[in-house]
């Protein structure tokens, strides 16, 4: 008679077992596995793969951050770093980076809701406003005469890096904007350096909304061009490509939606590493997902 007691190990599981209870297909698994996302796994002398619950769990949390909307380039590195954290220290490790990576979420929508109202308001005051100097155009055919105002040539301004710190930007990406025509911040008329004049950072923020929208470089560039020129009502019909005049508004509020939604998943997985058995009951999906699982 066998006298032990206590629980028996769960057998392991194989790739479509794992997979049916994540609720992915079986080659979401090995490509998570492939990109460091799980914990490294047992194979049998004939190769299979041999997952357990701590595999589901990671699974789970990949899927959990990966899917959804695209929440841009920063959160998205950001969540795969947190997984691999993960899959390499193990779970308490992870709980702490996730929650780093919630609170970089959460700043990243504050921003992107100022972002938003920043839109607006460009858009509702551009056909008032003297019009902008178009990027690479000869300043006497665009605007013969005296400038009327003088906040593009004025020493006051923040520097190109100073601008790009604080929309949470790397200089290389200000660089690349300026060379695609996006931007034409003023100079110091002492020293001759770029500098961000209140203007030029709410026309950055505009660009920056666009971009992380999903539109591109140079249907941001037709836009902005049309605007500079006080034509507003062809700005908004080349950004509703297709849709509605409301594009712009729209554009930005996607993008505040997207990391709304995320915002919740790194609650949820968050929780998720500090609680793997609760949350593997309450089911695959964590929140409710509106795309397939991406890895870009």
């Amino acid at each position: 008679m066998d006298d032990r007691t206590g629980p028996r190990p769960d057998p392991p599981l194989r790739t479509g077992d794992l997979a049916r209870l994540a609720g992915v297909h079986p080659n979401t698994v090995r490509l998570y596995q492939d990109r460091g996302l799980l914990p490294p796994v047992r194979r049998t002398p004939t190769g299979y793969r041999q997952f357990d619950t701590e595999h589901l769990t990671h699974l789970l949390l990949a899927r959990t951050l990966l899917g959804g909307q695209w929440p841009g380039r920063a959160v998205r590195a950001s969540a795969v770093d947190a997984l691999r954290t993960a899959a390499r220290q193990g779970l308490p490790a992870g709980a702490d980076r996730l929650v780093e990576h919630r609170e970089l979420v959460r700043e990243e929508l504050a921003r992107a809701r100022r972002a938003g109202r920043t839109a607006r308001d460009w858009m509702d005051t551009t056909a008032h406003r003297p019009r902008h100097h178009p990027p690479g155009a000869p300043h006497a055919a665009a605007d013969p005469g005296p400038r009327p105002t003088a906040t593009r040539a004025a020493p006051r301004g923040l520097s190109p890096a100073a601008a790009a710190a604080r929309l949470g930007l790397t200089r290389d990406t200000l660089r690349s904007w300026e060379r695609s025509g996006l931007l034409d911040p003023g100079r110091d008329p002492a020293t001759g350096t770029r500098r961000f004049a209140p203007a030029d950072l709410e026309r950055l923020e505009v660009v920056r909304s666009l971009r992380h929208a999903g539109y591109s470089p140079m249907v941001v560039l037709r836009m902005l061009r049309a605007a500079d020129a006080g034509h507003t009502g062809r700005a908004l019909r080349i950004l509703a490509d297709p849709g509605s005049d409301a594009e712009l508004i729209t554009a930005s509020d996607r993008w505040v939606a997207a990391l709304a939604d995320h915002e919740r998943a790194a609650g949820h997985a968050v929780r998720l590493a500090r609680s793997p058995a609760t949350g593997r009951h309450h089911g695959p999906a964590g929140p409710k997902r509106t795309k397939r699982s991406t890895l870009h």
